[in-house]
């Protein structure tokens, strides 16, 4: 991955999904406008910038953008160590 933290990918991958500016920790997904469609947007985006698998259902499970860069974060550091380990 590049210089740009995991936070700031899915920052910008959940404002291009959702075609907004900014986004704050609390904002949940769906409550502003977004959709199956805009979740696999989104879901397309955060794999092709973390390179991670995302599962979808994360987003529909904890939808603020908090609770889906944490799991974000978790995702990136267990690819981290099994290419560690590899």
């Amino acid at each position: 991955m590049n210089t740009t933290s995991v936070a700031d990918s899915v920052r910008e991958a959940w404002c291009a999904a959702l075609g907004m500016e900014s986004a704050a920790a609390e904002d949940n997904f769906f409550d502003l406008g977004g959709n199956s469609l805009s979740a696999i947007t989104f879901m397309e985006l955060i794999e092709s910038s973390l390179n991670i698998e995302f599962p979808i259902q994360v987003l529909f499970v904890s939808n603020d953008l908090a609770e889906v860069t944490d799991e974000c974060e978790r995702l990136c550091s267990s690819v981290a160590s099994a290419v560690g380990r590899a």
